[in-house]
């Protein structure tokens, strides 16, 4: 299962790298591209994260750091389907649900995605630190991979609320680095599998 996970994880960041890039270059947020950019984020991070809580490899030891680090992702898929098309489309008009609903909803929702890369990022930190602490072996490699591809992909996603929310050289630059971040996340979860 991990094996296969961490796989389909890979295989959908190449997704990412193409329909991430394509959709941010797009002007509006109505565009064909935001489901498919949606869906493979829900599906790969979904993928890593149920590996990593059903069949963990050297998993983050300090319980605390731990339900953080499950919690914001768990935040980030919800805010992911909260924010897409089809989310925003069921929450309009729904009463108390209605406040989610927002003009600039690509905008908003990357901008909360890259809020969450900071506990996601302490609790990366935190666990390079138990890491070093441990003996090097194949799990404790996996470990490494896994967190180094998280990093990968803190950076596309603040790369892609820059894109999305500027224009310009700066919108340019910020989809190449998303581009980038992608691939860097695909190669090291298939690298990950294959360990």
């Amino acid at each position: 299962m991990f094996v296969v996970c961490h796989g389909i994880a890979g295989v959908t960041g190449m997704f990412s790298a193409l329909f991430d890039s394509v959709e941010a270059a797009e002007e509006s947020a109505e565009n064909n591209w935001l489901i498919p950019s949606a869906v493979s984020a829900i599906v790969g991070g979904g993928l890593q994260v149920g590996a990593n809580f059903l069949v963990p490899k050297d998993p983050i030891q300090n319980s605390a750091v731990f339900g953080i680090s499950f919690a914001t992702s768990a935040i980030r898929i919800l805010c992911k389907g909260i924010f897409s098309g089809p989310g925003q489309k069921f929450l309009k008009g729904k009463g108390k649900l209605d406040k989610l609903h927002v003009e600039n909803a690509r905008g908003v929702g990357a901008v909360v995605d890259a809020v969450l890369v900071m506990p996601a990022l302490f609790c990366t930190c935190w666990h390079f630190y138990e890491l070093s602490e441990t003996e090097s072996d194949e799990t404790r490699t996996r470990a490494v991979l896994d967190e180094i591809s998280n990093v990968a992909c803190y950076l596309a996603r603040i790369s892609y609320a820059v894109a999305v929310n500027t224009q310009a050289e700066v919108k340019v630059g910020a989809i190449v680095v998303l581009a980038v971040a992608d691939l860097l996340y695909c190669g090291l979860q298939v690298a990950e599998a294959s360990v």
